[in-house]
């Protein structure tokens, strides 16, 4: 008997400090609800360990290396997010900036990975210091919502163009610049046939249906000789985990001295800030966190977790990462406080032990994920007034020119740009906040100077 009672004393000690930590209880939710909430999320953005270290391969650093960087950066800043701001929300370096990262600065400039990253920790601290002083609220307000959506849905449209070249369903041609690929070529039926079955998946409301179409189309690809077959279970499993020792004690400030940076910097933070914020503002409402006409309790924290997390993360191998939209997964599923994130960020924890089986994942797999979720990233502009020219027109522009110019920073110069000039010369000028004029001017040098 006495040993029961301690038992029972010990499970009370043990929910109450469980409660204090992230009051499960006062904000309607469970234990299982939490542990299911927490399971859901990371089976919806598991894929992220597969395609996300294909971006920093691209700029040379070690497939093994990267997962690993990959993996560290989305427990540590999910396992803060619970901690810190007690919310049921997962953080992961963005597609959308990763793919800026690696093909436009790295490759499309010809920066050093190194001097990249460097970029990336001024962007995280630029990110911090807003937060911390509040600054926040006026820069939200300063942003049109159009110039928002669009942004979204040109890295959708951009990580969607690389996704159909990396799986060769496009290739360069000299006349046309591109052309569709072989589409008899393995490589080519497996990216299709991917981008079908996670359609399909999706279609029905399958939970995690990204990631199972990953781990089909893997399993296919190794009986069709894309991708090597493991000699055994045991091969798929390593005690020792990699660390990432490629960027610590190698980033370039220096390089960051010059105009081009300056630019690349700002763009960082720009797109790091306005999805991050957008992406929070949306699931803690989701979650009943927020009132309608304001923030959740945990959001100033949130946000100063994700820019530490970004320094952190370019100091290990990363970009920017940011809120992922697929939390809203684990909260569909229940999860109301930090310890999702928390149980989340474990999951991943373990991943970093099977790190020969997702190098395992060709590219090609990869591919399909990013043909998927650009194709989610492009339905915001559902979301665009195309009745207003002054609006449609910049949302319009923003996206083709990322894609035509192969950069995200340029799509978003020419968005800024066309909706100051639309905004002042239409009599609408008073619309638009003094500080967005400003950035039009910037972006307006910056063209000229190239």
């Amino acid at each position: 008997m006495t040993d029961r009672a301690s038992e029972q004393d010990s499970t009370i000690e043990k929910q109450t400090l469980l409660e204090r930590i992230f009051q499960i209880k006062g904000r309607g939710s469970s234990l299982r609800q939490e542990f299911i909430g927490g399971l859901t999320t990371f089976a919806t953005m598991g894929y992220v360990a597969i395609v996300l270290p294909t971006f920093y391969t691209h700029v040379g650093m070690p497939k093994d290396i990267a997962i690993s960087s990959v993996i560290m950066v989305v427990f540590g800043g999910t396992l803060l997010m619970g901690l810190l701001a007690n919310m049921p929300i997962a953080l992961a370096p963005g597609l959308g900036l990763a793919a800026y990262f690696s093909y436009t600065v790295c490759d499309s400039m010809s920066v050093p990975s190194a001097t990249a990253f460097a970029a990336t920790v001024v962007a995280g601290f630029i990110l911090f210091l807003i937060v911390l002083t509040d600054a926040w609220r006026k820069i939200v307000e300063s942003m049109p919502l159009v110039l928002r959506l669009s942004i979204t849905a040109g890295i959708g449209l951009f990580i969607t163009f690389i996704g159909l070249k990396n799986g060769g369903v496009i290739v360069a041609h000299e006349s046309t610049y591109v052309a569709l690929g072989n589409m008899l070529h393995p490589r080519v039926l497996v990216t299709i046939g991917g981008v079908i079955l996670g359609g399909i998946l999706m279609a029905r409301k399958i939970p995690g249906a990204l990631f199972l179409t990953l781990l089909v189309m893997t399993v296919v690809c190794m009986f069709v000789g894309i991708s090597r077959v493991p000699e055994s279970l045991g091969a798929c499993f390593s005690p020792v985990v990699k660390l990432p020792r490629f960027v610590v004690g190698k980033v370039d400030f220096q390089g960051l001295m010059n105009l081009d940076m300056f630019q690349v910097i700002f763009t960082i933070t720009l797109i790091g800030f306005f999805d991050g914020v957008g992406v929070l503002l949306g699931l803690s409402r989701k979650a009943n966190l927020a009132p309608p006409d304001g923030v959740a309790p945990g959001f100033r924290r949130a946000m100063l977790t994700s820019s530490l997390t970004t320094m952190g993360g370019a100091c290990i191998g990363t970009s920017v990462p940011t809120v992922y939209i697929e939390s809203a997964a684990g909260i569909a599923s229940g999860g109301r406080t930090g310890l999702s994130s928390v149980v989340t960020a474990l999951m991943f924890a373990v991943m970093l032990f099977f790190q020969p089986l997702i190098d395992l994942v060709p590219i090609e797999v990869g591919s399909v994920a990013l043909i998927l979720v650009g194709s989610m990233m492009l339905g915001e502009l559902r979301n665009v007034n195309f009745d207003d020219i002054t609006d449609s027109l910049p949302a319009f522009f923003t996206v083709l020119m990322m894609v035509l110019t192969f950069s995200i920073a340029e799509g978003i110069a020419f968005g800024f740009i066309l909706y100051a000039f639309l905004k002042l010369f239409s009599g609408r000028g008073r619309e638009v906040k003094p500080i967005l004029y400003l950035v039009a001017l910037v972006f307006i040098l910056h063209l000229a100077l190239r």
